[in-house]
């Protein structure tokens, strides 16, 4: 068994920002307080969780939290759904969700050994794992695990599968935009 943990904005609207900023604000925080497993404390002695303390040290404002839209976390027996044939040869998907209304959007792929994926430029991000084959793109070989983020109109290369391959797609973009998530 693998997980795969991502996190994006999404429909709560707080913000995930650069890892780069969230170092920064860590370090500005640090000048005045303490960090101690997962807990901030400020100079006056209040405590709040470390990652809401950078959050609005980067807003400045305190971190707000929408009503929960899930009463549990989501297990899905991907081996449950089915693939299904595409037009494309040789490749087929399985359907397995669509979360919210700007993602995550999550989806297998199946290809077989010389079939490929072209090259394009998403609508909304995503991330690609390479579950099970290898593949060459961009000009390079990978083997299983491997993963590959397609940035929103970034253009990207064609995706050949060297061996039989499985995929694990995420798409997502911002709150108030969808993301129809075809990759070809």
């Amino acid at each position: 068994m693998h997980f795969v943990d991502m996190q994006f904005e999404g429909p709560s609207r707080i913000p995930y920002p650069h890892p780069d900023d969230v170092v920064r604000s860590q370090r500005q925080l640090a000048e005045t307080g303490t960090f101690d497993e997962g807990i901030y404390t400020f100079a006056n002695g209040r405590k709040r969780d470390a990652y809401e303390a950078i959050l609005e040290n980067l807003t400045g404002k305190p971190v707000e939290y929408p009503p929960s839209r899930l009463e549990d976390y989501v297990v899905m027996r991907t081996g449950s759904y089915p693939f299904i044939p595409t037009a494309r040869e040789s490749v087929a998907q399985r359907h397995l969700g669509y979360f919210f209304e700007c993602g995550p959007n999550l989806k297998m792929i199946s290809l077989r050994a010389g079939s490929s994926l072209p090259a394009g430029e998403p609508n909304g991000h995503r991330a690609l794992f390479l579950l099970s084959g290898s593949v060459s793109f961009d000009g390079e070989s990978f083997e299983a695990f491997s993963y590959f983020v397609l940035p929103d109109a970034t253009p990207y290369a064609e995706l050949n599968a060297t061996a039989d391959s499985e995929l694990l797609a995420i798409g997502w973009t911002i709150p108030g935009r969808t993301v129809p998530f075809e990759l070809f």
